[in-house]
């Protein structure tokens, strides 16, 4: 209680016994679930990284170790969960959607655990209005649409961590553990959580020794399963420190805290969470510090490679209780309980309906359809959240579920892709090309390779170079099948091809259509580009290598 004798929080002393429980978060999950589902992206890729995550499941479902896995040693756990799921449900066709489902899924777990966090410290209505809090957080609402490793992991994370803030016994303590384990093999990031996890610790511990044998038994027995985990898996020979000095040692990497971090939260949800911190750190300094070190280590590490909305993921639940406890103490402050409650969950709500920012004053409706602006992991919008997950540009539910094509169908260079690879596999023993030698520009490098997964084609092997940009071999019904990623546009990088008359060089670029000059240089004597037999607009266009005339 305040030294004044008043509650910011509460209006009794304490507050009153919780009735909402595991009941209450699992009908909380329930409902969030099939919405999430009903808002998730099913009709293909959302950007680069979802694609290279699908490649890797696809190479680890085929068992062939020699494939390049995106950032493999920090999101392992992701790795092997969703190929096992893929597994079951249905093979490499399935991967987009058990990861979009997955990510769902999540996203609806966060928020109902939301609903038990330090059950015995905050009201229930606080609680509860924390939950709806962290449901519409934008960061959130927008990761649970597509296949991403952090709220998976975040999920995980979150679930031990509710546990640990209400003081389990032995048993709870270490499920708690366990899941937090999960969380940081699903994404090494979760590893920030250790602070906090130790406070929690301590705070259930009888004594201070108990809560350091329990820390050190739980960081033994992680240690001894990741190392178990390095032995027995063959993909993990790379660093996983490695990994992640790459991207922020990227030449091109710009953060972009401050903005990412105010629309994240959206930015009327920020001004109640300082209300709320300042109004905690009065009623309940414990748990003020438990939520302090729960953010600050997430904001310290990504406050100089913040590309991207998804990585406050981990904070979404902290500052979700922060905004909760802001209202109830502005709405208890005020002379008209009445009005102010409404009032602040209006304002709370602002950004479900309308943009908050990077809308066109020109046109008006862009503040109900296409507020936003672009991050290096996609497009992030700035409010109408209702309009973005349940309509976008198909109508209503049209991304999600109520599927009127299949997968990649409204997409034409997958439709292109798939297309090719078809006519290839089904081509006879003696008809068709050798060899393909597949040309990709920019991010095509990445999805190509899926599409050739999912055709049935098996890896064969990968030469030096960097991620998939590198040549890359495929055989599919007897045919060789070789991907080179082309920087840039820069051909004159190109090593000499080996093609013979009769192979075929397919072009993948959605902006440049026709193979430039250069490239005749890179093939064999006497070997040269015949006219593609593609459709103007084909975003895969299929030259013959025919045999050169004499000049």
């Amino acid at each position: 209680m305040a030294a004044d004798g008043s509650s910011a929080l509460a209006d009794a002393d304490e507050p009153a016994a919780p009735r909402l429980g595991l009941g209450a978060a699992l009908a909380v999950f329930g409902v969030l679930a099939v919405l999430r589902l009903l808002a998730g992206d099913f009709r293909y890729f959302f950007e680069e990284d979802d694609m290279s995550l699908a490649n890797g499941i696809a190479a680890i479902l085929q068992g062939e170790p020699g494939y390049y896995l995106y950032r493999y040693v920090p999101q392992i756990g992701y790795y092997r969960l969703m190929a096992f799921l893929t597994d079951v449900v249905g093979g490499v066709a399935v991967v987009p959607h058990v990861m979009v489902a997955s990510s769902a899924i999540a996203g609806a777990a966060i928020p109902a655990a939301t609903l038990l966090a330090f059950r015995r410290q905050l009201p229930d209505h606080v609680r509860l209005l924390a939950a709806a809090i962290v449901t519409c957080t934008p960061a959130l609402w927008i990761a649970s649409q597509y296949g991403n490793t952090a709220v998976v992991a975040s999920a995980f994370t979150v679930l031990g961590l509710v546990m640990l803030s209400n003081r389990p016994g032995t048993l709870g303590t270490a499920i708690a553990l366990t899941l937090c384990a999960v969380g940081v093999l699903v994404r090494a990031d979760a590893v920030l959580m250790a602070p906090v996890v130790a406070l929690l610790v301590f705070r259930a511990a009888r004594t201070p020794r108990q809560a350091l044998l329990t820390l050190a038994i739980g960081a033994v027995a992680f240690v001894a399963l990741w190392f178990t985990l390095r032995a027995a898996d063959p993909w993990t020979a790379v660093s996983a420190g490695g990994a992640v000095a790459s991207h922020f040692q990227a030449s091109d990497l710009v953060s972009r805290f401050w903005e990412h971090m105010l629309w994240a939260f959206s930015p009327i949800p920020l001004i109640f969470a300082l209300f709320g911190a300042e109004a905690l750190q009065r009623r309940d300094r414990d748990v003020f510090l438990t939520l302090a070190v729960w953010i600050l280590p997430v904001f310290g590490f990504y406050y100089g490679a913040a590309t991207t909305t998804r990585y406050f993921m981990l904070s979404v639940v902290p500052m979700g209780i922060f905004a909760a406890c802001g209202v109830r103490a502005l709405a208890s402050r005020s002379g008209r309980r009445a009005l102010a409650w409404p009032t602040a969950l209006l304002a709370l709500s602002l950004h479900l309906w309308v943009g908050l920012g990077h809308f066109r004053p020109a046109d008006p409706r862009s503040v109900l359809t296409a507020p936003g602006y672009a991050t290096d992991d996609g497009r992030m919008p700035t409010g109408a959240l209702v309009y973005q997950g349940y309509h976008r540009d198909s109508g209503v539910l049209g991304p999600s579920l109520r599927r009127s094509a299949p997968w990649g169908a409204r997409q034409p260079i997958a439709v292109a892709m798939d297309s090719e690879l078809g006519r290839i596999d089904a081509l006879s023993d003696d008809a068709g090309p050798a060899r393909v030698v597949v040309l990709l520009d920019s991010w095509n490098a990445h999805v190509f390779h899926f599409h050739a997964f999912k055709a049935g084609a098996e890896f064969e092997g990968r030469d030096a170079g960097a991620m998939f940009l590198a040549p890359t071999h495929f055989s599919l019904n007897g045919r060789d099948i070789m991907t080179i990623g082309i920087p840039d546009g820069d051909f004159e990088a190109l090593d000499r091809i080996a093609v013979e008359v009769g192979d075929e060089i397919w072009y993948v670029a959605p902006i440049e259509w026709e193979l430039p000059e250069t490239l005749a240089s890179k093939l064999p004597p006497q070997r040269s580009v015949g006219a593609t037999h593609s459709e103007a607009d084909r975003q895969v266009r299929v030259y013959p290598i025919v045999e050169e005339g004499p000049r």
